[in-house]
């Protein structure tokens, strides 16, 4: 998958941290999760206004995919929310994390095939 493709299936749909234009390769461990599934054939989620993800599922994936992201520890507000430092409000979790929480969520996959390609 290239970056345009990872870019226009992932990043510029879901995310809001997502800067058309940057020539840097999407950083998000989401974003990395979702390509290393796509390659290995899993369904994408299809395209939809809003996702939403359930709260236990936010909470594997938090477990497994944030811990492991180089924006957990100083670039994420979402990351801080979940660990009790700042209020929610209008925080949003990455495209990648809500990708894969949709997909969870969908049964498309499962936190083992997410383990498994961290």
């Amino acid at each position: 998958m290239t970056k345009e493709e990872l870019e226009e299936l992932l990043c510029a749909p879901y995310c809001s941290f997502y800067k058309p234009g940057k020539d840097e390769e999407p950083g998000c461990k989401g974003s990395v999760i979702f390509k290393n599934l796509f390659e290995e054939g899993k369904k994408v989620p299809v395209r939809t206004d809003r996702i939403v993800v359930s709260f236990e599922t936010e909470d594997d994936l938090f477990q497994a995919v944030c811990r492991t992201c180089p924006f957990f520890e100083q670039d994420c507000d979402f990351a801080e929310w979940k660990r009790g430092d700042a209020v929610r409000e209008a925080l949003k979790p990455c495209g990648g994390f809500l990708c894969l929480g949709h997909c969870l969520d969908h049964g498309t996959i499962d936190i083992e095939d997410i383990n498994r390609v961290i």
